[in-house]
């Protein structure tokens, strides 16, 4: 799986970057990572409507928008013009029936603690993944609007916390497998999006879909 990923959010950087030489720079970059490995059914159901906020009401003209997915739905939108809703509209329809285009979401949280912290660090190497792309390009506003959710999110942190053995175990596996999977990838993969961040000055904000403030957080956006 995790091979899969990295192939499906470099799809998404190799296409950063082929804009980086275009003389269109008063737009803002909108670069969506939708975490919906560690999505519930009801999870779906608020990125879908969140992510409809973003095209009807934050999205102007000149701003570009790509969407990369981690799970079920398999998103790889490549970065295109606002204007082209077909691009967005096919990503938005997919993250809602991604339950069904692979066997679903499931329908309760899991508490197996390998497979939690192996879904962080799924989830913030491709985060790390998309920054670094993004810093390549310069005089535009970019930003990454990751769609996790609260819930599993922080049950992921409780099992990276508690994972004393497995930090011994990673040792330095570049890309570790479910079990190998300790405290120091996940932090490891925090510094490098930090500093990708603000080397490329990339703005990053994390979006909990079944927050009822988070559509006014993206409002805020425009």
């Amino acid at each position: 799986m995790r091979s899969r990923l990295i192939s499906v959010s470099l799809l998404l950087l190799l296409t950063v970057f082929s804009t980086s030489g275009t003389t269109q720079e008063t737009g803002r970059i909108f670069c969506i990572l939708v975490d919906d490995i560690r999505f519930l059914r009801s999870d779906v159901e608020s990125a879908g409507r969140l992510l409809a906020v973003l095209r009807d009401e934050v999205l102007t003209d000149g701003d570009m928008v790509g969407v990369v997915s981690t799970g079920p739905s398999a998103v790889a939108a490549d970065l295109r013009d606002a204007r082209d809703r077909a691009n967005l509209n096919e990503a938005i329809r997919r993250v809602v029936n991604g339950p069904s285009l692979l066997g679903g979401a499931v329908s309760e949280r899991t508490t197996d603690a390998a497979q939690l912290r192996y879904h962080a660090h799924v989830a913030l190497a491709t985060v790390a993944d998309v920054v670094r792309g993004l810093g390549q390009i310069r005089n535009r506003q970019k930003y990454v609007l990751v769609l996790t959710s609260g819930a599993t999110s922080a049950a992921s942190l409780e099992a990276v916390l508690g994972a004393q053995g497995a930090t011994t175990l990673a040792g330095g596996a570049a890309t570790p497998s479910i079990g190998q999977v300790g405290a120091a990838h996940l932090l490891r993969a925090l510094s490098e999006i930090a500093s990708a961040a603000k080397q490329g000055n990339v703005t990053i904000r994390a979006i909990d879909p079944k927050d009822p403030a988070s559509a006014d957080l993206l409002r805020g956006l425009k």
